[in-house]
């Protein structure tokens, strides 16, 4: 490198004299969370050294540096160094940020600079940066599910935006999902629309947040995530050396289809006296409905978007999530059963979707729609009272309301299956661990053919008329 260029390793002062010689390996467009509003257009640089630093060019200067373009080397000066703490794209302690005094010439001397060079994280390293959002982690690891592309009902962003999920062996032992969010979200299904479950693919995701998902670490996508599919890299030779693999990938083509995440069997003396300080837990418990209660309600009302009770104010009924009064309330099941197995009993809440896989959508949404004219409000119908006796196993959702206080009363999140009964088993699923891979089943004398994967308590089901919405787990507790 030439003595009047500076090497990227070296940039350390706030002086906006310097010049570097480098090669852009990554470009994008940085948007406001709630408002999708363009902020900047950053890119990375890299130089002969494999040394990396982020560039950020404002707003303002977007236009006069459109044409920047990756895998193209330039040579830059006049530009500002700033010091950086938190929201790291790379480990550079600093940053560059371009100025209305910045100089760009493209450089055509056929300078040697790598395509890529990615700062791979182990599951260590993953664990150590949970909820930590001083640096995003590049994470290497095999395909080995692709999720659908489904609309979100985001909170920060006050509306629905795409998603995906793709699942990742990112070692021998180690799975993870991988979440996309908007244009990321679109991007990711389209390079993966034609994708085969018997191909096997070694993928880079850049710049994920790493976070904690119903108990299992997850990765997060942001402005600067990326994917790259068996890039020319060191690390990919020596991971698929180390890491053989001959499952095939995890399609899932259909919007209640979800990779689930292992949960330990327990039984219901150990569910009862399980603590933890996680912030939530999950568990497969074989249990038999032994009654339903019949002091309270078995239902509540709520707006069409969400999942929280509304609240009621005179004759109107009031929103917290869109912070708004409700014309027309929308009624949801929430049922309280007994459950018990060999070791004692327990309390279990079943809420709306749960409810309608067992006793099927017609008779559940005839039951609320018939509500006013039909049914009493503490009075139980026949066709709910005919789950007391019958045997499932639940997946259940154990909060700090049961982890740390030490409270009954069970959130079931899944039907993993109906006791007794024929498990199907999806063409497409080979995670033949994976507790997940039953299919929701009812009994012969009332036989609904659900035959979807496990129901996720989170998801809207497939058949129902209203629009299809995807909420955050704390909608569920009303």
């Amino acid at each position: 490198m030439s003595t009047s260029l500076t090497p990227i390793r070296d940039i350390c002062t706030t002086e906006d004299t310097l010049e570097v010689r480098a090669k852009i390996t990554r470009k994008w467009y940085s948007r406001h969370l709630k408002t999708d509003a363009l902020m900047s257009m950053d890119i990375i640089l890299l130089d002969e050294n494999e040394d990396h630093i982020h560039a950020t060019i404002p707003i303002y200067l977007v236009d006069d540096f459109e044409h920047l373009t990756e895998s193209k080397v330039y040579n830059i000066s006049n530009f500002k160094v700033e010091r950086i703490y938190m929201h790291k794209v790379v480990s550079h302690e600093y940053k560059i940020r371009f100025t209305g005094d910045t100089s760009v010439q493209e450089n055509n001397n056929n300078v040697q600079i790598s395509n890529h060079k990615f700062e791979i994280a182990s599951f260590e390293e993953l664990t150590k940066r949970k909820d930590n959002f001083v640096q995003s982690s590049d994470v290497l690891g095999r395909l080995v599910g692709i999720g659908a592309l489904v609309d979100q009902e985001v909170q920060a962003k006050q509306r629905k935006v795409k998603k995906i999920v793709l699942r990742i062996q990112i070692s021998r032992n180690k799975e993870l999902n991988a979440t996309f969010w908007g244009q990321n979200a679109i991007e990711t299904s389209s390079k993966f629309i034609n994708y085969k479950s018997s191909d096997s693919l070694v993928i880079v995701i850049t710049s994920n947040n790493v976070k904690t998902y119903r108990g299992e670490l997850s990765l997060s996508s942001t402005n600067a995530t990326k994917i790259y599919t068996s890039p020319d890299i060191k690390e990919i030779a020596s991971f698929v050396k180390g890491e053989p693999l001959t499952k095939e990938v995890q399609l899932i083509r259909k919007e209640n289809e979800i990779f689930d995440v292992k949960a330990e069997t327990m039984t219901v003396k150990e569910v009862k006296h399980q603590r933890s300080t996680a912030k939530e837990y999950y568990v497969i418990c074989k249990v038999k409905i032994t009654s339903i209660n019949s002091s309270g309600s078995w239902h509540y009302q709520t707006c069409h978007s969400h999942y929280v009770k509304l609240e009621k104010d005179g004759s109107k009924y009031y929103c917290s999530k869109c912070k708004g009064f409700v014309t027309t309330p929308h009624r949801r099941f929430k049922v309280h059963v007994r459950a018990e197995d060999n070791s004692g009993s327990t309390t279990l809440t079943l809420f709306d979707s749960i409810v309608k896989t067992i006793i099927g959508d017609d008779d559940g949404q005839r039951i609320l729609d018939g509500l006013s004219s039909t049914y009493e409000k503490n009075v139980i119908p026949i066709e709910l009272s005919q789950i007391v006796g019958r045997s499932f196993t639940f997946k259940l959702k154990l909060t700090d309301y049961n982890l740390i206080h030490g409270n009954e009363n069970f959130t079931v999140s899944t039907i993993c299956d109906e006791e007794n009964e024929e498990t199907f088993h999806h063409n497409e699923r080979n995670f033949s661990n994976d507790i997940s891979n039953k299919e929701c089943i009812v009994d012969s004398s009332k036989k609904v053919n659900i035959k979807r994967q496990c129901i996720d308590n989170d998801l809207e089901m497939k058949k129902r008329p209203r629009t299809k919405c995807f909420i955050d787990d704390d909608d569920e507790e009303v």
